[in-house]
C-alpha cells in the first residue's frame, strides 16, 4: 500500500471576488512544489465563499468555471492529485455545491454534490442539494467526498467507508465558534470509520462570520496529524494507509457490526 504526502491549502475568502480570491490562491500556491506531493486539497467554495448577494454571476456550468480550469491547469502542471475546493455549479435552473476530483493529467474523475445544506446559514435556500455519495478508487486507494455540514451524518461515512473509503476529504467554510465541534465531530468520523481524515477549512473572516481554519489531517487511531490552526498557507503531511488495515484488524468493528438492524448495505 502506498505512502501519501498530502498538502492542505488553507486560506481566507472575499465573498464573490473570485479574481481576488484566485490571486490569494495563486500566491500561496506560488511556492508549492509537487516533487513530493501526491494530494492537494483546497477549501469549499474555495474562489466565492457563499456571495448571496451576487450568487447567480458567481454560479458556472462545470466545464466553465474559473474553479475547475484554475485546478485543471494545476494538477496537469504539477502532477498531483487535486480535490476540496468546491464551487458553484449551474445545472439548467438547478445550482448545486459540488467538489470536482482532478487526476494528474488534469481530468475532471468525479464530482460530489453537497448533499446536507446548512440551513443556519440559508444555504438550502440558494442551492440544490446532491442525491449521490462518492467513493473514488484512485492509483493510490479509494476517496471519499464531502463537504462541510456533512460531517454531522456519520451515516454517510459509514456508507462510504463501507464503499471502500480509505480517506474521506472533507472541504469546509466551519465557522466560529464551534471549534470543539469541528476537532471532535473529525475525529470521531476517523476513529469509527477506522479511516483517514482530510479536512481543509477556511480561514479569517468576513463581516457576518469567523472561520476558524485548522485544517487537520486525522489518522484512523483519531491522532491529528497536523494542524494548520488560524494560518494562511500550504500544510503537508505524509500518510500510510497500510495503517488504515492494520487499526481494522486490532478492532474489527466492521466485520463486527450488526447490519441488518441498520439497514448497512452500500450501494455500489
Amino acid at each position: 500500500m502506498k505512502k501519501l504526502n498530502i498538502s492542505l491549502v488553507q486560506h481566507s475568502i472575499k465573498e464573490g471576488k473570485i479574481e481576488e480570491n484566485l490571486k490569494t490562491v495563486r500566491n500561496i500556491v506560488t511556492d508549492f512544489s509537487s516533487k513530493d506531493i501526491d494530494l492537494l486539497v483546497f477549501p469549499e467554495l474555495f474562489l466565492t465563499g457563499y456571495p448571496y448577494s451576487r450568487f447567480k454571476e458567481s454560479a458556472s456550468e462545470i466545464r466553465k468555471s474559473p474553479e475547475m480550469d484554475f485546478l485543471t491547469k494545476l494538477a496537469e502542471k504539477s502532477g498531483v492529485w487535486i480535490t476540496g475546493g468546491s464551487f458553484i455549479e449551474k445545472q439548467n435552473d438547478s445550482y448545486f455545491n459540488t467538489m470536482p476530483l482532478i487526476d494528474p493529467k488534469g481530468k475532471i474523475v468525479d464530482t460530489y454534490r453537497k448533499i446536507h445544506l446548512f440551513s443556519p446559514m440559508e444555504e438550502d435556500k440558494y442551492f440544490t442539494p446532491g442525491n449521490l455519495l462518492k467513493t473514488v478508487k484512485t492509483d493510490f486507494g479509494t476517496i471519499g467526498l464531502s463537504l462541510c455540514y456533512d460531517i454531522r451524518f456519520p451515516e454517510m461515512f459509514r456508507l462510504m467507508s463501507m464503499q471502500g473509503a480509505e480517506i474521506i476529504i472533507v472541504a469546509a467554510e466551519f465557522p466560529e465558534p464551534r471549534l470543539d465541534h469541528w476537532l471532535t465531530l473529525l475525529k470521531a468520523r476517523a476513529i469509527e470509520n477506522q479511516l483517514y481524515i482530510v479536512a481543509v477549512n477556511r480561514c479569517k473572516g468576513n463581516r457576518l462570520y469567523n472561520f476558524l481554519g485548522n485544517s487537520v489531517i486525522i489518522d484512523p487511531w483519531g491522532e491529528i496529524l497536523v494542524n494548520a490552526e488560524k494560518e494562511e498557507g500550504i500544510f503537508s503531511h505524509e500518510i500510510d494507509l497500510s495503517f488504515v488495515h492494520e487499526v481494522r484488524s486490532r478492532i474489527p468493528s466492521f466485520q463486527d457490526t450488526k447490519r441488518e438492524f441498520f439497514n448497512l448495505t452500500p450501494k455500489l
